[in-house]
């Protein structure tokens, strides 16, 4: 659960993605620990602190192995869910949803203010709409601050 948390919240994957990376997909760039993602939509993505450290422990703990620790051709989105369904939460913490951890770690670099250009090579999206969908959920900017740095001040 810690890798998947890790892949989808720390490095942004679709949960597609996240099935077959292994621990021979980390690596160093720009002094970051990155993933590199296959399949559709190919790029190296930094992980996100604390995550970057998960994914660290898990490769020297297991190197050469995928990080998700199954045989991805037996996954299946519906099984990843099982999976977030299955781990003991706290009660006051909502359902565990894959694909929303994605939009989570998008919405969490927009409060950042990543450049939205890179965000999106590093989301690996072409247009606004999944951008779109994480708008109701970002924190409310006060004026003062909203323009200020629409004035560049």
């Amino acid at each position: 659960m810690q890798a998947l948390l890790a892949l989808t919240l720390g490095a942004g994957l679709y949960p597609r993605e996240a099935w077959s990376v292994s621990t021979g997909d980390l690596i160093e760039l720009h002094g970051c620990l990155c993933v590199r993602a296959s399949g559709k939509h190919p790029r190296i993505v930094p992980i996100t602190a604390p995550h970057d450290e998960t994914l660290r422990r898990i490769a020297a703990a297991d190197p050469g192995s995928t990080l998700l620790g199954m045989d991805p051709s037996s996954w299946t989105r519906s099984r990843l869910d099982r999976i977030t369904q299955r781990v003991a939460l706290p009660a006051d913490c909502p359902r565990i949803v894959t694909h929303r951890l994605r939009s989570t770690w998008v919405r969490v670099h927009l409060e950042h203010q990543v450049d939205l250009g890179g965000l999106a090579r590093m989301a690996a999206v072409t247009s606004g709409k999944f951008f779109e969908n994480v708008i109701p959920y970002l924190r409310p900017v006060a004026d003062d601050e909203l323009f200020a740095t629409m004035a560049r001040q």
